[in-house]
């Protein structure tokens, strides 16, 4: 057994399952959630078998909350919606009115550094999910390395940029990591969508971008608060 938490790596190919979680939230309401998350996984999900970790993200908006879970297999994942006591703590966090978008992905682009999720990693994540149509993910996909990649990685305090294709081809998810210092270049990010939307007309419906910090984490010895 390690001897101290071993935190989630992005990386193509890594032949692991990657599970993400996406809720909508009202404000008010946001730590509740995280609460329930946090209670939910040290109790009952960190001990699965097939569990790695679990990374919980808090927007600094307060509208979203995003896991992100890596298991050893799809099954391994699955599985847990059998578990009665699982699917109980499930229900407490849908009682706060939540919307979940709720996906398996698969790495499919990488550049910079390798991320590393963990608490107090100082950085700012830029996380945003592209809605597309089966048929037009790879031209989002390639138009969004295309594009935002090359102006992303270009841009001071960069530290690393992975796209996520869904697997049931209906969403891309964009994991950009920030040195904390760097909020302009952040800004001028955010920026960019409204022109590439335009340019990624016909391929995608709808970008959701927050910006987020990690609350807490877990992997399948322990759990790490920010």
């Amino acid at each position: 057994m390690p001897t101290h938490y071993l935190p989630a790596t992005i990386q193509v190919n890594s032949g692991i399952t990657t599970f993400i979680n996406v809720f909508t939230i009202a404000p008010e309401n946001q730590q509740a959630l995280l609460d329930v998350l946090k209670s939910q996984t040290d109790s009952s999900i960190r001990k699965q078998p097939g569990f790695l970790n679990a990374n919980f993200h808090r927007s600094l908006d307060g509208v979203s909350v995003v896991n992100y879970v890596q298991w050893t297999d799809q099954r391994s994942s699955e599985v847990i919606h059998e578990n009665p006591e699982i699917m109980a703590g499930f229900a407490r966090y849908q009682a706060l009115n939540v919307k979940m978008d709720l996906r398996y992905y698969e790495v499919a682009f990488a550049v910079g550094q390798q991320a590393i999720i963990e608490p107090q990693n100082g950085v700012v994540t830029l996380i945003s999910l592209f809605s597309t149509k089966p048929p037009h993910q790879q031209q989002a996909l390639e138009t969004l390395k295309q594009e935002l990649c090359s102006f992303a990685k270009q841009q001071a305090g960069f530290v690393s940029m992975s796209l996520h294709r869904s697997l049931d081809g209906t969403r891309i998810l964009n994991y950009t990591q920030w040195k904390a210092s760097a909020s302009h270049t952040i800004a001028d990010v955010l920026t960019q969508h409204e022109p590439l939307m335009s340019l990624l007309e016909g391929a995608c419906d709808r970008i959701e971008t927050h910006l987020y910090e990690v609350s807490f984490a877990a992997d399948a010895h322990r759990l790490v608060v920010q």
